[in-house]
């Protein structure tokens, strides 16, 4: 038994992104507003955010991602 999708999409290509809502995502820059936040703790005598020792990062050395386009042609 097949049972069809309630709705399927018509692309226009592999990377169409018109069935996205775009106007749901904010598009606004945090870092401006993050950074003004950790001067304000800092003045206040709060402590910042905690740093990362070298060893939490090493599952990830030598991690590469790489975007396969164009292959299936």
């Amino acid at each position: 038994m097949c049972t069809l999708a309630p709705f399927e999409p018509r692309l226009t290509s592999a990377i169409d992104t018109t069935y996205f809502p775009t106007d749901e995502i904010d598009q606004t820059d945090n870092a401006t507003v993050l950074k003004a936040q950790a001067v304000q703790q800092r003045a206040a005598g709060q402590p910042g955010p905690v740093e990362e020792t070298p060893e939490m990062s090493l599952p990830f050395i030598g991690y590469t991602f790489k975007r396969f386009d164009n292959n299936f042609r």
